[in-house]
């Protein structure tokens, strides 16, 4: 299902029940999430993120990969970044999941999976997983 076709209720209804609570305390004002706002406010969040200067991958293979969803709905994409002198070396991995509330963001909005692989000598494996409210929970 294309994006497009995704009609989303009411941000409020969205919102796991295990958090309403504490999402009706937040003021109004400061509920920057509201639904016609989030493309603009990815927009933006991304904008950022993307100025944001990077350290350097020059010792690391970068490479992207997918993995279907077997609902049909779109692969998921993760980065794969690896120390260029391991060679065929086993290595510890992480596992990076972006931040952004699960609303913003995307593999590329974090430098700390690239400084994980390059200094700390491991393979950092980052997820791009797809946004809400369009893909709830």
């Amino acid at each position: 299902m294309e994006n497009s076709q995704i009609k989303p209720a009411n941000f409020e209804e969205r919102v796991h029940p295990e958090f309403k609570d504490i999402y009706v305390t937040i003021p109004k004002n400061m509920k920057a999430f509201e639904e016609d706002k989030i493309p603009e406010k990815r927009q933006f969040v991304n904008a950022f993120l993307a100025a944001l200067e990077k350290p350097p991958i020059d010792n690391l293979d970068v490479s992207t990969r997918t993995i279907p969803d077997p609902e049909g709905a779109p692969e998921i994409s993760v980065k794969i970044f690896k120390p260029k002198e391991s060679g065929s070396e086993k290595l510890p991995g992480i596992l990076w999941i972006h931040g952004g509330g699960f609303i913003f963001g995307n593999a590329d909005s974090s430098s700390w999976p690239i400084t994980l692989a390059d200094q700390g000598k491991c393979v950092s494996v980052v997820l791009d997983y797809r946004l809400a409210p369009e893909y709830p929970y």
